[in-house]
């Protein structure tokens, strides 16, 4: 993976740097594939192969290149969408309606402000990781990084984008960036949260207050 293809300057990645290991680096054992650390870790690494093998560059990494008005804000509706998504392939594969959530968004503010590459999943949870953590991201989106690579053929297929554009909408449309000016402070409730929308935008994934507490403590 090509680490020097990161925007310039902002993204730090790979053993030894001071951030990374900040987000963790000890060697892990994954239980389950819906493990929080290990679900961080795939939605981490489909967002650098985006970048390095598809040049889609999103998340942090449009965060750190001055793509979003609002980094924070960047990744965290990249974040959401990739939620929603992952709920999705739970209930269709395990029965299960209701992952736990605030599990994860307790996780995730430790992991999600510096980038993973295949050598750090390598790395931390063993050789055979990254294969793992890419089949499952390629179930959540319903295609793989690469353009046009859609998982599933046919009816499911085109509905599997359909759902994918539709959450990319109603996030947008809830969350979006401040106007051009507009400061927010971080300790406060933010504005998107007390929108009536934003009740039924985050009744899939855990609810609008674990989500609102976990953009708080978000830190890009």
């Amino acid at each position: 993976m090509g680490s020097d293809s990161a925007p310039t300057g902002a993204v730090t990645r790979g053993p030894g740097s001071e951030k990374k290991n900040q987000c963790g680096g000890e060697k892990k054992s994954k239980k389950s594939q819906w493990n929080p650390q290990w679900l961080i870790d795939c939605y981490r690494l489909r967002v650098d192969d985006d970048m390095s093998l598809a040049g889609n560059v999103r998340g942090l990494y449009a965060a750190s290149a001055g793509d979003s008005l609002n980094p924070k804000l960047e990744v965290f509706r990249d974040f959401l969408l990739f939620c929603k998504l992952a709920q999705i392939q739970l209930m269709l594969r395990t029965g299960q309606k209701n992952y736990d959530f605030k599990a994860l968004l307790k996780e995730a503010p430790k992991h999600l402000a510096c980038a993973t590459e295949k050598s750090d999943c390598s790395e931390k949870w063993g050789a055979q990781a990254p294969m793992s953590l890419r089949m499952l991201a390629e179930y959540i989106y319903g295609c793989s990084c690469m353009p046009m690579a859609e998982k599933f053929e046919g009816d499911l297929g085109a509905a599997f984008k359909e759902i994918r554009e539709k959450f990319e909408g109603d996030i947008g449309a809830a969350c979006p960036d401040e106007e051009e000016g507009e400061e927010e402070d971080e300790d406060a409730e933010p504005a998107w949260s007390r929108k009536p929308e934003s009740k039924k935008l985050f009744e899939d994934v855990g609810g609008v207050d674990i989500w609102s507490k976990f953009y708080r403590k978000l830190k890009i």
